[in-house]
């Protein structure tokens, strides 16, 4: 009875689903390059923290928070960095434009996660070695180097326009990290690339579930913003005023379509979700959020959201 006890013990889930917690030393060369890459990221991410504007303890707090999920749920940490990105630009209150909360979701995420990959923190969450991760082809491989090389070339010419590279945490759009915000997007995509990679071929299934979750997530929040938006300033059923809806995405003051994209590019997989449900209570919480993102779509007045979403519902 003991002995049986103690079996279904360890071949439990453990608390929360999270399995058999361990630490072991990195046997692999790509264990140690993820080890050496947490604590890179680590290091970006605290010494970014502690800058904040706002609160640098809470803001190291926040990012400990996110790098510990992110550690004991790696395979699901494109819920810790999709979720909260239509909500956590706060750069009207923070005067950052260089540096954002994105920036610290990510590095906390890769922090994380790559400590988790690289002493095999979860027992459930080692790769089988029958199944094989996706393998990138040497012209995709191409391509994504190109793209690199092209982001900091252009980086580059931005410091020269400026009048040559100077740090400084509040610089704006004429100065020379403005280069740095423009050029970066790329590199935080391939901070994450490769976890995630990893991730889908561990636990393709809780990769999947994680990734449709945080982007549904997501669209909630940036539709909530937006009929939040349109209730503090035009009301709700007012379509006849001359406003563009904006949400938090604080880079449209100056133009641009990001919360557009945002919601033509989510959408989709909200009502993939929907599809996919079986429980009626998350199937009516789909559908109040399917419904909220049609009204944000709706209040873009955006000629390009009202063609794109259309097509990019097509199976």
């Amino acid at each position: 009875m003991a002995s049986a006890g103690a079996a279904a013990a360890a071949g439990g889930t453990g608390l929360m689903g999270l399995g058999e917690l361990q630490l072991r030393r990195p046997a692999t060369r790509l264990q140690w390059l993820a080890l050496a890459c947490s604590a890179g990221l680590g290091l970006v991410g605290v010494e970014l923290a502690w800058h904040h504007p706002l609160s640098g303890l809470l803001a190291l707090a926040a990012w400990a928070a996110v790098a510990v999920l992110a550690a004991l749920f790696w395979v699901k940490s494109p819920v810790a960095v999709l979720a909260p990105l239509p909500l956590v630009g706060l750069a009207p209150w923070t005067g950052w434009v260089t540096f954002e909360e994105m920036d610290l979701l990510v590095t906390a995420a890769g922090c994380g996660g790559y400590l988790a990959y690289a002493v095999q923190l979860n027992a459930r969450d080692r790769s089988p070695t029958w199944r094989r991760a996706l393998v990138y082809s040497p012209a995709v491989l191409l391509l994504i180097g190109l793209m690199a090389l092209s982001a900091l070339w252009s980086i580059k010419r931005g410091f020269s326009d400026a009048g040559g590279f100077s740090f400084g945490w509040f610089h704006g759009y004429h100065e020379a990290m403005n280069s740095v915000r423009n050029g970066k997007a790329i590199f935080l995509v391939l901070v994450l690339l490769p976890l995630w990679t990893a991730a889908a071929a561990a636990r393709p299934r809780g990769f999947s579930r994680g990734l449709l979750l945080g982007l549904v997530i997501a669209l909630a929040g940036a539709s909530a913003a937006a009929a939040w938006e349109r209730l503090g300033y035009t009301g709700l059923i007012d379509f006849s005023t001359d406003y563009r809806t904006t949400a938090l995405f604080w880079e449209m003051h100056v133009g641009g379509a990001a919360l557009d994209g945002f919601l033509v590019m989510t959408l989709p997989f909200a009502l993939l979700a929907l599809l996919r449900t079986r429980s009626p209570w998350a199937f009516s919480m789909g559908l109040v959020i399917a419904l909220l993102a049609a009204y944000a779509c709706l209040t873009t007045f955006s000629r390009g959201v009202y063609l794109a979403l259309p097509l990019a519902l097509v199976p």
